[in-house]
């Protein structure tokens, strides 16, 4: 099982997911231990909390990716697809890595929603 384990998300650019120093902060980077996430399970819902002790959270705005304690919007729902998963969020759209630079964001479709989950 992958829960309550260290996972670093790779996206289809090669780099990490990653929790920077700023306020609410979600970006991507090559490297650097904000790129470590802890999985929290709860069937297929999940939560992934950063070194911060904050989680990965799908705020009400469009598109929007940011940190934050507690909130509905801090669960995702993991679709397996083989290799590669999938987080969806309470708003329908998926964890998304566009292609301008660092980008996080959410979208509906799209290539830049695989990822793949590394175990640390």
């Amino acid at each position: 099982s992958l829960c309550v384990h260290y996972v670093m998300p790779s996206s289809w650019k090669g780099d990490y997911l990653h929790r920077p120093d700023s306020a609410q902060g979600v970006t991507s980077w090559n490297t650097g231990a904000g790129n470590e996430w802890t999985l929290e399970c709860n069937g297929d819902k999940v939560m992934l909390k950063s070194w911060k002790g904050d989680y990965l959270h799908r705020p009400d705005q469009p598109q929007g990716v940011t940190t934050w304690n507690t909130g509905a919007g801090n669960v995702w729902m993991l679709e397996r697809k083989g290799a590669v998963v999938r987080l969806k969020s309470w708003k329908g759209d998926y964890l998304h890595r566009p292609d301008q630079p660092q980008g996080v964001t959410s979208w509906g479709e799209g290539v830049g929603n695989d990822w793949v989950l590394e175990v640390k």
